[in-house]
């Protein structure tokens, strides 16, 4: 099915956060006046106000693969490989405020032992075990989805914005292991806004595949006694389908 070109709301409010938040990254090195701020506003600090944009772009994702399942139900379709990857964007998001990640790696610091002779000195190894899993678990998930891919115009925005986030994750961050000063400043900011667009990328392409198989989010229809956030509009406006009576 062919896909609107315009870019959905959302997807441009997202874009433009990440700029927003790379211009503030700058300007708190260049004008650190406010140390409160700069702990707000770092994009490789915790608990601030990027790690909260990250984590709330991976639950929007993992809702959205979410809706596709529900549309799918509504048609007696078990749509488990999306259901799949909508818990893992999930388990991503709260990944971002536990630091799941930084446990493993303190994990493999203990067993590889001392990391100071390595090129991993300052990041730790958990890219290079992480990763690895991460890219095999998403093309197995590709190939799983190849039944509701066939025809989508959207497939490049899913591939590119899976690497973009991984790349940034992982190839830029052992880059940050050389980097010192402001050569460091600019690897964070690539690496950090490189997640962020990934992700957006991606979700721009959740909701193209969601609306290629005519699936949307409704606040307002509701099928007899029911009322769904998620609506295939194909059940919906088949004639079996028990519209809502209207009143006078």
């Amino acid at each position: 099915m062919a896909i609107k070109k315009n870019i959905p709301l959302l997807i441009k409010l997202f874009f433009a956060i990440e700029i927003l938040l790379g211009l503030a990254y700058i300007l708190i090195h260049v004008f650190p006046v406010y140390p409160t701020l700069f702990l707000f506003l770092d994009l490789d600090a915790e608990g601030n106000i990027p790690t909260w944009f990250s984590s709330a772009q991976l639950l929007m994702v993992g809702v959205l693969m979410m809706g596709f399942v529900i549309g799918k139900y509504q048609q007696n379709e078990r749509a488990y490989t999306m259901l799949l990857g909508s818990l893992g964007f999930t388990f991503l998001s709260l990944d971002e405020f536990v630091q799941l990640h930084e446990l493993f790696g303190a994990i493999c610091d203990i067993l590889l032992r001392d990391r100071k002779e390595t090129i991993f000195q300052k990041t730790g190894f958990w890219m290079v075990f992480l990763a690895p899993i991460f890219l095999g678990l998403f093309w197995v998930w590709w190939r799983s989805m190849k039944y509701y891919l066939v025809g989508f115009a959207g497939k490049g925005k899913l591939l590119m914005g899976m690497l973009v986030f991984v790349g940034g994750a992982t190839v830029v961050e052992i880059f940050s292991n050389f980097a010192q000063g402001n050569l460091m400043v600019l690897g964070v900011l690539v690496e950090e806004l490189g997640e962020m667009a990934g992700i957006t990328l991606f979700l721009w392409g959740v909701y193209e595949l969601c609306i290629s198989h005519k699936i949307s989010i409704d606040f307002t229809y509701s099928a007899g006694d029911k009322k769904y956030l998620f609506q295939n509009r194909t059940v919906r406006d088949s004639p079996s389908c028990v519209k809502p009576k209207s009143t006078s």
